[in-house]
């Protein structure tokens, strides 16, 4: 399975790789279902809570297998700086 490096807004985040979905992704899925836009945090007892952004992401072409790009596309113009995370297939396992 592959591994993905990650940079947000140009800054190395870590690593990255696709997995099953477990319980806890589907109930953090389920709790932003109504959610259209914005960003906070959803309480757990367990771990002090979750942060979530929630937007429209528009995937940009790279012209590469080996790379993928998003960015958040915010039509009102009120979060006050973009964000762009992009996704850098790794060569080392």
């Amino acid at each position: 399975m592959p591994k993905w490096v990650m940079y947000c807004n140009g800054k190395k985040m870590g690593f990255a790789r696709r997995r099953e979905v477990d319980r806890k992704d589907a109930w953090l899925l389920e709790m932003l279902r109504s959610v259209s836009a914005g960003a906070g945090v959803l309480p757990d007892k367990d771990s002090g809570g979750y942060k979530y952004l929630r937007g429209q992401f528009e995937q940009v072409a790279t012209g590469s297998d080996n790379s993928e790009a998003y960015h958040l596309i915010d039509p009102s113009s009120c979060f006050g700086q973009d964000l762009s995370v992009f996704f850098l297939r790794s060569t080392t396992m």
